[in-house]
């Protein structure tokens, strides 16, 4: 798993991590605006391999297994 992803993954599972949109996730981690879509397509990936879900409102949370 890339570091990126560690890293999203810790950041998701604290304690105080409330759903936030994958902008406000690329804001917290400081993401450049030319690699926004990378960013976004890292989120993507993570949503298709279960470890993320999207909801309704386009929040990003942490998928509880």
């Amino acid at each position: 798993m890339s570091l990126i992803k560690e890293k999203i993954l810790a950041f998701m599972r604290e304690e105080a991590y409330k759903p936030m949109t994958a902008e406000e996730l690329a804001l917290i981690f400081d993401i450049d605006k030319s690699e926004w879509q990378r960013f976004y397509k890292i989120l993507d990936d993570m949503e298709q391999d279960g470890q993320i879900i999207k909801t309704k409102k386009k929040d990003m949370v942490f998928q509880r297994e």
